[in-house]
């Protein structure tokens, strides 16, 4: 298993919120084979409800769909 590295090429706060253990519960879910569509849901509605940011959960959740493909697939060797 590789190490987590929460929000990866995205910071992990921003106007004095912190959601890198939303990044963090990502990365695990993506290195245990969980489903990718199911963990990139859950990263956008940890952002957006958990921690009330709701806009960046939206960029967030286009950023994985669009370029977490790469990260998950190489959890799965």
């Amino acid at each position: 298993m590789t190490q987590p590295d929460h929000c990866t090429s995205w910071p992990d706060r921003l106007l004095g919120l912190d959601w890198s253990m939303c990044c963090l519960a990502h990365d695990i879910a993506y290195e245990t084979g969980l489903d990718r569509l199911e963990a990139d849901l859950a990263l956008y509605k940890c952002v957006g409800w958990e921690i009330g940011f709701r806009i960046m959960a939206i960029v967030m959740l286009a950023g994985v769909r669009i370029f977490g493909g790469k990260y998950w697939k190489a959890a799965r060797r």
